[in-house]
């Protein structure tokens, strides 16, 4: 988008990206549309299932991760590994040579199918249906709370009342459940919003 790229809806869960694109013109102020959580996933046949972050820092286990420099979901793995006290860990682990990042969560369940890593973290939207075992992380590590998937119309659409439109929809009853139905978290659960 900031190179001219031709898009009429930007979903993002980087907010902070689509407020830069608000600030410069780019586009109208993000929208939450749905939340997210990170989880484990464990290759099929893998010799260990990690309960717990630490258990995927274990020696001999190979690890692939997104990568926190542009990556959203990067950005939130580096976070729940901080949070975790894992930092030393997470270094040793690359150190060792097990540890592994690559861009999008696409290519996370790729090096799994592949064989070239053994357990991947990822949004739970990611690996809901990969073929791989999914282990939820627990709260506050899943990051529940802080994930917001976001979504804006941008000020070149040519289509902005269908933009507009599809984030409505996105926003409502069916969209949120079709959403869900993904692995994202709808708007409103029960009383509380995301």
């Amino acid at each position: 988008i900031l190179e001219g790229g031709a898009a009429d809806v930007v979903l993002s869960a980087n907010r902070t990206y689509l407020e830069l694109l608000d600030e410069v013109g780019f586009a109208q102020p993000p929208t939450p549309i749905a939340g997210n959580a990170l989880v484990m996933l464990a290759r099929t046949g893998a010799s260990l299932i990690p309960e717990t972050l630490a258990d995927a820092l274990r020696p001999g286990v190979r690890l692939v991760l997104s990568q926190p420099v542009t990556d959203p979901c990067g950005q939130y793995t580096r976070l729940a590994f901080q949070r975790a006290g894992l930092m030393a860990q997470l270094r040793a682990k690359g150190e060792w040579g097990e540890l592994a990042f690559r861009r999008g969560s696409v290519a996370l369940v790729e090096a799994l199918d592949q064989g070239e890593a053994d357990v991947a973290v990822l949004y739970r939207s990611e690996a809901v249906h990969a073929r791989h075992t999914l282990i939820a992380l627990s709260a506050p590590l899943d990051l529940a709370d802080e994930i917001v998937f976001c979504a804006t119309v941008t000020t070149r659409s040519t289509e902005r009342e269908t933009a507009e439109a599809f984030i409505a929809f996105l926003r409502g009853p069916d969209g949120q459940a079709l959403l869900e139905a993904a692995g994202f978290r709808p708007l409103m659960r029960g009383q509380g919003a995301l």
